[in-house]
């Protein structure tokens, strides 16, 4: 078996398993899992990103290594399993370990365009603690048995070869130089219909990767029987020029594009982020700051009918330039704005923030710089509506001991209002959640008319 291990964002990796953790919030591996893990951080050290998902100190003669706020699976090659799960609170202690699992599935779930839109989540609801890689290997096996349902894809490829009769088209110069003294032989060129294409290579090294990473009896028996299917196909010789023919194709595999995705993923090691490993046998990793964005603003969508909602909206740059010293105008765009969520035709603009605000302190651990970027957001969209109404401006955090009701309104200047809100991850009511922070939006004239 396995050893599985979870861990919540900001606790810490020990080297060692000598009974003495680093705190409360950490976990102790062996030695070689901890030099797999290591290496891993040290393969992908030069990503811009990576400062934002580990890091590596030494303290009292041992290391440690500190997650911070990327959440998802790691597997290395000694089979120990990390599982680093977002810190959220259930009425105001810490959320158990079953509570963290479901709202992460829940969270990955809501993502568009993605392959976890139908994650197989029951085993949460029936085995406690139920290892989060193999709830993806679960997606993976449904998602395959329900796209063979409609049988296995396949495609014609051009085939060069001698015939004991004209099949096709005979190519008459290749037939005379290789069959002048073999009358009875011609040599053709014509379509065979074959299953051993690109995507089913692929889906079959994902098979057997899957198998040898699997640690639960009923995957590895639903993995050997789909293996069955996959008789006349072969293993993927080439992961970068079959991913590149299912690119090439994705229209025509419509019905293959999330399994496509999981085997890219599977087999050369790539999580959802752009980390890499060749020291680990997996990783999928997922930035908490992206996954509390992507959230918000699917409740927004979902609970919200009758407003006009945009995300990431790219609508105004910050700043203008002239093209040549003689120009009049300033037309060249600098510095695009893109905030999360803009409401009613830039009545409303939102930006959520994952991180954890202490309401007693001075400052309530809010950056400087995200007050300085909605005050940009506001100004701008202001004079790109000739100033004629200014727009009201929310920050979105997570709900936690320390931060549990929204901040009393700050103001810019004369008319630009800043609303600090929390957002209870626990409730199980999310509609009510997002109802609530739109209403703290409902003195604007301009959104409640549209309500």
């Amino acid at each position: 078996m396995k050893s599985i291990f979870s861990i919540r964002e900001y606790g810490v990796i020990s080297d060692g398993i000598n009974g003495n953790p680093y705190s409360d919030d950490s976990i102790e591996i062996d030695n070689e899992s901890f030099e797999s893990l290591s290496n891993f951080i040290e393969e992908n050290v030069e990503n811009i990103n990576f400062d934002n998902a580990f890091s590596i100190f030494k303290k009292k003669g041992r290391r440690h290594i500190r997650v911070k706020n990327y959440v998802g699976a790691i597997e290395t090659r000694q089979g120990v399993v990390i599982e680093i799960l977002p810190k959220t609170y259930n009425n105001n202690i810490p959320a158990s370990i079953s509570e963290s699992k479901l709202l992460l599935l829940n969270l990955l779930r809501t993502l568009s365009d993605s392959p976890f839109l139908n994650l197989n989540i029951a085993h949460l609801n029936v085995v406690d603690n139920f290892p989060i890689l193999e709830i993806f290997i679960t997606t993976y096996i449904d998602e395959l048995e329900k796209t063979l349902s409609f049988s296995l894809r396949g495609d014609y490829h051009l085939v060069h070869e001698n015939t004991y009769f004209i099949k096709g088209k005979l190519l008459i110069g290749e037939n005379i130089k290789r069959n002048a003294y073999k009358r009875h032989q011609f040599f053709c060129a014509y379509d065979i219909f074959s299953e051993n294409i690109p995507p089913n290579k692929l889906i079959k090294s994902t098979l057997k990767h899957l198998l040898k990473i699997s640690n639960i009896s009923k995957n590895k028996n639903r993995i050997i029987k789909l293996m069955s299917n996959f008789e006349n196909v072969e293993f993927s010789q080439s992961l970068i020029s079959d991913l590149n023919y299912c690119k090439s194709r994705s229209k025509f595999l419509i019905n293959y594009s999330k399994l496509i995705t999981w085997s890219e993923i599977y087999l050369k090691n790539k999580s959802f982020t752009n980390f890499h490993g060749g020291t680990i046998n997996q990783a999928i990793l997922f930035p908490m700051e992206k996954l509390f964005e992507n959230y918000i603003t699917f409740l927004i969508k979902k609970y919200c009918n009758g407003l006009t909602i945009s995300s990431q909206d790219k609508k105004y740059s910050l700043i203008g330039q002239k093209s040549n010293i003689n120009d009049q105008e300033y037309v060249i765009n600098k510095f695009l704005l893109r905030p999360d969520i803009v409401i009613n035709f830039d009545s409303v603009i939102i930006d959520t923030k994952w991180k954890m605000l202490d309401g007693s302190n001075k400052k309530f651990g809010i950056q400087e710089s995200d007050v300085y970027q909605m005050h940009a957001y506001g100004r701008r969209y202001q004079s790109g509506n000739n100033f004629k109404l200014a727009p009201r401006l929310g920050l979105i955090y997570p709900k936690n001991p320390d931060f549990n009701k929204s901040l009393l309104q700050m103001r810019y200047g004369e008319d630009l209002l800043l609303d600090v809100l929390p957002f209870d991850l626990s409730n199980k009511r999310p509609d009510l959640e997002i109802k609530k922070i739109v209403q703290s939006f409902m003195n604007n004239s301009t959104l409640e008319s549209s309500i």
